[in-house]
Parts: C-alpha cells; sequence; structure tokens
C-alpha cells in the first residue's frame, strides 16, 4: 500500500450519453464489454449501452441497447450508478420503490439481468446489516448509493453502510447472489468507492479529489492514505469503476457530465 503523498491528473476520454443526467459504468472481466446504465433507477431510464472494448467505450461507439424493464409493469432496472457484469450478466440493486410517495428504493437484495434481452432472471436474499435507505446508508451524495456494487480481479462485492460510522463491504456469490463473507470498518462520511485487487479505495466526499481511505478486505485492515486524482472542472464523482484487465479506474463527473481515466491506477495505489 502507497501511504505516500500521490498526486495524479485524469483525462477525460468521453462526455456522458446526453439524456443521462448520472452515469454508471461497469467492464465485464470475462468478455471485455463495457456497459453503461442510467443510473437514475427512475421509470423513464431503464436502457443499458453495451459497448465491445474498451475503445469503442471511450469513442461512444455502441455495439447494442437495451432495456432492462417498464417500471409500470412492475419491471426494474438498476437502482443507483454501481453495478457490475460478468459473463454477459448484469449484477445490481434494483430501483424496487417503496410507495408511490417515496420512489427511492430500499431493499438490500441483488437482482441479475439478462444482458442480451434485458430480462431479469434472478433475486438473491438481503445482504444481512445494511440500511438500504438513500441518506441514511449511501454515499454523501445520495443516490440511490446504499447498495454498491463492485467488481475487481478477486471478484464481485457490495459496499454500503450499516450505521452511521460502520460501513460494510461483503463478498458475493456470482451464482447466488448471496453474501459469502462481509467485513465492516469504521468511517463517517465517504463519497464514492472502488476496488483494485481486493482492496477498496474512498474518496473523502462527492466533492473532493482526495482518497484517504483504503480497505484491505482479506486482512480486514483499514489505512490511512494521502491520493489526489484531479479530474477537469468541478468535482460530483458519483461512480467509480475499475477496468481489471487494463488496470483503469473510470470517473463519472456528474457536474461536466465527463467520464475521465487513470491507467495504470496499481501502479499508484501500491507504489
Amino acid at each position: 500500500m502507497n501511504i505516500n503523498h500521490v498526486e495524479v491528473q485524469a483525462a477525460v476520454v468521453r462526455p456522458f450519453l446526453d439524456h443521462y443526467e448520472l452515469q454508471g459504468v461497469a467492464v465485464d472481466p470475462l468478455t471485455g464489454k463495457y456497459y453503461v446504465s442510467s443510473g437514475h433507477g427512475f421509470p423513464d431510464d431503464s436502457m443499458v449501452y453495451i459497448y465491445d472494448n474498451a475503445a469503442a467505450f471511450e469513442a461512444d461507439n455502441a455495439s447494442g441497447a437495451i432495456s432492462l424493464g417498464d417500471y409500470d409493469l412492475g419491471q426494474y432496472d438498476i437502482g443507483g450508478t454501481y453495478f457490475a457484469v460478468r459473463g454477459g450478466e448484469i449484477i445490481g440493486r434494483t430501483n424496487e420503490a417503496r410507495v408511490e410517495e417515496d420512489p427511492f428504493p430500499d431493499q438490500t437484495y441483488l437482482a441479475k439481468w439478462d444482458a442480451s434481452d434485458g430480462s431479469l432472471d434472478q433475486k438473491g436474499d438481503p445482504i444481512p446489516g445494511l440500511i438500504g435507505e438513500n441518506g441514511a446508508g449511501t454515499f454523501d451524495w445520495g443516490g440511490f448509493t446504499a447498495v454498491n456494487t463492485i467488481q475487481d480481479s478477486t471478484g464481485i462485492y457490495v459496499v454500503g453502510r450499516i450505521d452511521d460510522s460502520t460501513w460494510q463491504v461483503s463478498k458475493i456469490d456470482p451464482d447466488t447472489l448471496n453474501a459469502i463473507e462481509s467485513k465492516t470498518f469504521a468511517a463517517g462520511g465517504l463519497g464514492y468507492g472502488f476496488a483494485v485487487d481486493g482492496t477498496f479505495f474512498f474518496g473523502d466526499s462527492f466533492g473532493s479529489e482526495h482518497i484517504g481511505t483504503a480497505f484491505d478486505f482479506e486482512t480486514g485492515v483499514k489505512t490511512a492514505i494521502d491520493v489526489n486524482i484531479a479530474i477537469p472542472g468541478d468535482d460530483y464523482t458519483t461512480n467509480v469503476a475499475y477496468d481489471a484487465a487494463a488496470d483503469s479506474v473510470y470517473i463519472t463527473n456528474s457536474e461536466t457530465d465527463e467520464i475521465s481515466v487513470v491507467h495504470n491506477i496499481s501502479e499508484i495505489l501500491f507504489a
């Protein structure tokens, strides 16, 4: 772990899809395909766009798009900006609202959609401990981020809060969507997160370029770090996704509606 002060500049690679206010990105490690969802979980944004590789993603040259369902028919898309894809299966929390007057989801289970046709094929069990509610259980900007599906070279995980001073990381069985093992660490508000080789890295807030917290899932040890990833323009980080094959992180900035990249991120974080 690199505990020295580090500064790195991210480079803008593409704008948001112009009809999406928020955006989530995921990379399928088995196929190399990239996926972009609305990150809303709102009824009018159920589309996921598919890109064959990193070059196509950065050029916004989609090879296809699928709908994850019709909200009015009780079909739910992804609730939140964080999701994962593995072997053509999209994994994330559903936008399953509680009641019409309070449309934010609060359930803590994951679902699996078929990326070929958008059908919701499976639901897991609720993940024990997670709050699930928008605000109390989320990153500090809200945005349905109480159940964050994060993937790296070691597997698929869910990150969320269990109380106002404790966060939980749960490793997920990709077949059952249930938690295999969960570990916690003490922290207050955090803004965003991603994982590299089993270690989770967290930004201080959605408006901060500073990453001050690292959590090693295997050892359960939290470490204070001092990494600053500068992104062009004012910051409003709403999603970070890791491409393990390319060792790159993609950062979505909802203030500028742009996605930036940092290559060779392991050399920076573990130097």
